[in-house]
């Protein structure tokens, strides 16, 4: 089976998160945007309009993917103890794979309130989840 062909969106929303990841939102430029993505100017409008819009995409995928490390050990079945150092191993490991990020999202969130709301609403469900499954866990254990 043939390797899946990059698009030229994918190409956009990598760079996107290059440019941004790097500089944030305030000296992201859309030029070099395109330029890492190796299209012109008015393919990246074509594609997402504005500045904003590639932000939010780009911001939303992001903070989904952090939301959904946080999760994917909460549904594990393994005893507590090491459903917890997974957690903590797994967040470890994301931030490793993803170093900017934290302080890309902490900046972004301090100073925009739709940044801050987005990041909340993504947020908002799967820390629910989470709190109830831990909650219901540790009830459990403290029985024992």
């Amino acid at each position: 089976m043939a390797p899946k062909e990059t698009t030229t969106e994918q190409l956009i929303l990598e760079a996107t998160e290059a440019e941004f990841l790097e500089k944030g939102y305030g000296k992201a430029r859309t030029t070099e945007i395109a330029r890492l993505a190796g299209v012109n100017h008015s393919m990246l409008h074509y594609y997402f309009r504005t500045k904003e819009n590639l932000f939010e995409v780009m911001f939303q995928k992001k903070a989904k993917s952090m939301a959904e490390v946080m999760i994917l050990t909460i549904r594990q079945d393994l005893p507590f103890l090491e459903k917890i150092k997974k957690d903590v191993e797994d967040h470890f490991d994301f931030v490793a794979a993803n170093e900017k990020l934290p302080a890309f999202i902490f900046s972004e969130v301090l100073y925009d309130e739709k940044i801050k709301a987005i990041f909340i609403n993504i947020l908002q469900e799967k820390i629910k989840t989470i709190l109830h499954k831990l909650k219901k866990e540790i009830e459990m254990e403290a029985s024992k």
